[in-house]
């Protein structure tokens, strides 16, 4: 089955026009509610997200810019050309109604590399093909100019084939992205790891008085192993009248292309409370089991595992689309008595080997397995922790290359799998349950394979959320794509952070994404 995903590239014709706004000079101080001041909060503003400063020792701030904002103002739209891809091309289409003098294409990584640049000149009006190499994957922010006019893309790359996820608004740090709240004039945002991350609104953009309180975060921290609870191959998290913060505060963990940033998926940082535990899979969904099950359930099974990528009972299932973890999510929750949470009036294709479920619905309330909500997987992966990783770490540390060698205790990623090469008997996903677990009893919920989870993509709001599982359709904003999390045996160290988030196709199927269950606790 192909699915074709159309982008209208919209030329925008841009005036920038100087709005003479107010000096930003906000003073205060943050304090843990028992007026002990935090020191090294991040202090920024909604409307300006490129100001931002760190408290002191003492836990006092000083925000301040002399420079006036500039507002864009849109002046003119025009709709020149088309930019399209199916999942079975190994590149992508641009339609264009007029004649061009000049067309070219780049794709960047997110750590900014140029990846591929091409150029076309004295084109005429009509369809184009552009291939990709086949050695391109992952996520990538494609550049499409015409002329002189520009145009960014994220893009899914598979070997070569793409999917465009959306199209990206230009902003630089002279933008105005947000509008405050009626009545205010912007919004402080205040984080601290380990602390829940407070908004405070403000009238005016010139006081010295601000005085903010935030409190503590409460995820659940077992002090020892024996406070784990498991069945089978399951433990049990504890997350009713637990809370986390989700997501990561830095817009530009990569950088900035174009002066785009490159992990603002990640924002903003919110407050995720539970009303429930839940039971998650102390390992990824293993092919014995997978195999067995879904060849009792499907006499047209098949998969598409090999020796060259990893191939045993006791390996993560990879190559498996959503809905095929979908089908076996209720062929697990029928061979062990529960009520299945996943519905869908038909399959078409393979099962095991990307099946497609048409009109798929969900009840996550049911009592059966499912794929975890990005929230309840962002908390396990956690494990109580703050930090960046759940071994305690967090993103710089890693500057230094030479401390890299402590990620292969934790994970199977590019520089102990990857790296190797076609060939090596370390080259691809690896047996699981061999790393070190964290505080939750979870193994390789960083690396080895991406595992998907049940939220259609969608943004991340402000404030406190209550059991948030995504939009139950998928939204015109994100397009019809599946969050992945986790990381895998072939990305850096950057990928394998807690709040990285990742998106693929439904049917999207390939050697580096698996998945693991959970269900709702009684």
């Amino acid at each position: 089955m192909i699915k074709t995903f159309y982008i209208c590239l919209v030329i925008i014709v841009i005036s920038f026009q100087i709005v003479i706004a107010d000096v930003i000079d906000i003073e205060g101080k943050i304090t843990d509610g028992n007026s002990a001041g935090i020191s090294n909060a991040r202090i920024s503003l909604k409307k300006h997200p490129e100001i931002f400063t760190l408290t002191s020792s003492d836990g006092s701030f000083s925000l301040k810019s002399n420079t006036p904002a500039k507002r864009l103002s849109l002046t003119n739209t025009l709709e020149t050309f088309t930019v399209y891809s199916t999942l079975k091309s190994r590149g992508f289409f641009i339609k264009s109604s007029k004649d061009h003098k000049l067309l070219s294409i780049d794709l960047f990584s997110l750590n900014g590399a140029k990846v591929l640049s091409l150029e076309y000149t004295n084109c005429t009006a009509g369809k184009r093909f552009v291939a990709l190499p086949k050695n391109v994957s992952g996520i990538y922010i494609l550049k499409v100019s015409v002329d002189t006019e520009m145009q960014l893309f994220t893009a899914l790359c598979s070997r070569g084939d793409i999917s465009l996820l959306e199209k990206r608004k230009r902003r630089s740090n002279s933008c105005v992205c947000l509008q405050a709240d009626a009545g205010y004039e912007d919004t402080i945002i205040v984080y601290k790891q380990g602390f829940r991350t407070t908004l405070k609104k403000i009238i005016s953009n010139t006081v010295n008085d601000v005085l903010i309180s935030i409190q503590a975060s409460k995820p659940w921290i077992p002090l020892q192993k024996s406070d784990l609870t498991y069945s089978g191959n399951m433990v049990k998290i504890l997350a009713k009248g637990f809370d986390f913060e989700m997501g990561q505060p830095s817009e530009s963990i990569w950088g900035y292309i174009d002066d785009l940033p490159t992990s603002d998926l990640e924002q903003p940082v919110h407050t995720v409370i539970f009303t429930h535990d839940f039971w998650m899979d102390t390992v990824e969904v293993q092919q014995g089991e997978f195999d067995s099950l879904m060849k009792k359930r499907y006499v047209n099974y098949s998969n598409d595992w090999n020796l060259t990528h990893g191939l045993g009972k006791d390996y993560p299932a990879y190559a498996v689309s959503w809905d095929d973890a979908v089908l076996f999510c209720n062929e697990r929750s029928k061979r062990d008595g529960y009520d299945t949470v996943y519905s869908y009036t038909n399959i078409s294709g393979t099962p095991g080997s990307k099946s497609v479920l048409i009109n798929v619905t969900a009840n996550i309330s049911a009592n059966g397995y499912y794929l975890p909500t990005e929230a309840q997987w962002e908390y396990a992966c956690r494990g109580g922790t703050f930090t960046d990783y759940y071994w305690g770490k967090n993103l710089d540390f890693y500057q230094d290359k030479t401390s890299l060698t402590e990620v292969d205790s934790y994970a199977v990623w590019s520089n102990n799998s990857f790296v190797f090469g076609l060939g090596s008997p370390n080259f691809a996903v690896h047996q699981t349950g061999k790393k070190k677990p964290n505080s939750y009893g979870l193994y390789d919920i960083a690396g080895n394979v991406s595992e998907w989870c049940h939220d259609w993509m969608s943004s991340y709001s402000w404030g406190i959320v209550n059991d948030p599982a995504g939009p139950s359709t998928p939204t015109e904003e994100n397009g019809e794509y599946h969050v992945s999390r986790g990381g895998n045996w072939g990305n850096d160290v950057s990928y394998l952070r807690s709040s990285n988030r990742y998106f693929s196709a439904p049917d999207y199927s390939y050697f580096f994404i698996g998945f693991r269950c959970v269900r709702t606790a009684e």
